[in-house]
């Protein structure tokens, strides 16, 4: 599904694009999440988090949806009010952290939270992932680590106390991933984002080192799945946030 400026012709309007991996019915059709898509095109267009999506049409109604709706058609434009030709934020390196995360995200951690002191977690001392349960596991960074420049002149360490050489090693910026979904995540496949008001997987591209067969193996084994109890533990959200900012840009 293509996402483009309003301001430009074809085909230099396309701002990104993400592969259809959620189904609408049972029988389909195939689409993508609306909170995520509209969340990427607000991070692109510098946070623009007023703007809003139509569809086909530049200058078609504005959709009205629920987080969670699916998005079906095959082109929507990214409508920033008041600014037809709004700038477009090149690369991450280039992208200002917001000061804090979506609403979205926040009334995310708030219900995942809730679960974490309801449902029992890992036997302390193991060290399981936070999706699968998995004990293969890796430290996986949420602020990538080779990102360290864009870390520190956006004063991300204010929101983790600890002191590390790199200050991208501060703990609330590190979960334990399965090796196969850190591995991923590293190639930009996906990030978390809020889904039905809690973190799930969530797919964002198809990187060009991937065939749409392991695309597919990707979706089928992970796609949706949400944090397990306790995957937010010591862990903030506004590194979750740029984590799925840099899968983006």
């Amino acid at each position: 599904v293509a996402f483009c400026h309003p301001g430009y012709n074809a085909p230099f309007n396309r701002l990104f694009s993400l592969p259809r991996v959620e189904s609408a019915s049972p029988r389909g059709p195939w689409g993508v999440h609306y909170l995520t898509a509209l969340t990427a095109c607000q991070i692109i267009a510098n946070n623009a988090f007023d703007g809003y999506l139509v569809a086909e049409q530049a200058d078609g109604p504005r959709i009205v949806a629920d987080n969670d709706s699916i998005l079906t058609h095959n082109q929507y434009f990214f409508i920033v009010p008041d600014k037809p030709i709004y700038a477009v934020v090149p690369s991450f390196q280039e992208w200002q952290f917001p000061g804090s995360a979506p609403q979205a995200w926040q009334d995310a951690v708030a219900a995942t939270l809730a679960d974490d002191i309801t449902l029992a977690g890992d036997v302390p001392g193991e060290q399981r992932c936070v999706v699968t349960g998995r004990f293969t596991v890796e430290v996986a960074h949420l602020s990538p680590r080779e990102e360290k420049t864009w870390f520190l002149n956006n004063a991300m360490t204010i929101y983790d106390s600890h002191s590390a050489s790199n200050p991208t090693d501060c703990p609330s910026n590190q979960i334990i991933l399965d090796c196969s979904l850190h591995t991923a995540m590293d190639k930009q496949l996906w990030a978390f984002a809020p889904r039905h008001q809690r973190f799930a997987v969530q797919t964002i591209s198809l990187p060009q080192n991937l065939t749409h067969n392991m695309l597919s193996e990707f979706v089928d084994e992970y796609h949706g799945r949400y944090l397990r109890p306790g995957g937010m533990f010591g862990t903030e959200v506004e590194y979750l946030f740029v984590r799925s900012a840099w899968t983006v840009l």
